[in-house]
């Protein structure tokens, strides 16, 4: 099952994948694509995470810096890109 939310400055799909080496959660930008994959671990860390230290984490100006780095890196290697194995939880 696949769930959409969305407001004025995000917009992510959430699912649960059972395909890794347990069960994650997929958290899936869909103005970018980006996405991460969460294993149980790191969702009570999430859980036991204040809002004072997703902060740094909220900075309009750091996911610009990021989108424009994942996007540049892409553009100028294309070949390694589609050669390049997917990380388990993680995508570049």
């Amino acid at each position: 099952m696949r769930i959409k939310l969305s407001n004025e400055f995000a917009a992510v799909e959430i699912a649960s994948d059972e395909n890794g080496n347990g069960p994650r959660l997929l958290i899936r930008d869909l103005q970018t694509g980006q996405e991460i994959y969460l294993d149980p671990l790191e969702l009570a860390a999430l859980a036991w995470t204040r809002h004072e230290e997703l902060s740094p984490l909220l900075d309009p100006g750091r996911l610009a810096q990021r989108t424009e780095y994942d996007s540049n890196e892409l553009d100028s290697r294309p070949e390694e890109q589609a050669a390049k194995p997917s990380r388990p939880y993680h995508r570049s």
